[in-house]
């Protein structure tokens, strides 16, 4: 899967003050592994880094961002992918239906 943030075809998100405080005011960054965490998290949820944090608002701003373009692709590569069947489903699609597997 390609980075949005790397392919030039991403949407743009305007960097907003707003945005920045209500970040800058609810969230951290891992130093670690760049990851979001709320303010209250002692450890971060990703790789349990527990020293201190990066609180810089356009460092935060940068993350929130990268997360959404992340999200984003993973969701368009989600749509192309054709959904693949679970096992009860193709073994009643072998049976064609025959037998009835609900108890």
């Amino acid at each position: 899967m390609v980075d949005p943030m790397e392919s030039g075809h991403e949407p743009v998100i305007y960097r907003s003050e707003t945005r920045r405080r209500i970040a800058q005011s609810n969230l951290k960054r891992c130093p670690l592994c760049n990851a979001l965490n709320a303010r209250v998290n002692r450890s971060c949820f990703v790789c349990d880094w527990h020293g201190a944090f990066d609180h810089d608002p356009f460092r935060i701003e940068e993350s929130l961002i990268r997360m959404i373009y992340h999200d984003q692709a993973v969701r368009i590569e989600a749509d192309r992918k054709p959904r693949r069947k679970g096992l009860f489903a193709l073994v009643r699609g072998w049976l064609g239906g025959r037998v009835d597997l609900t108890a």
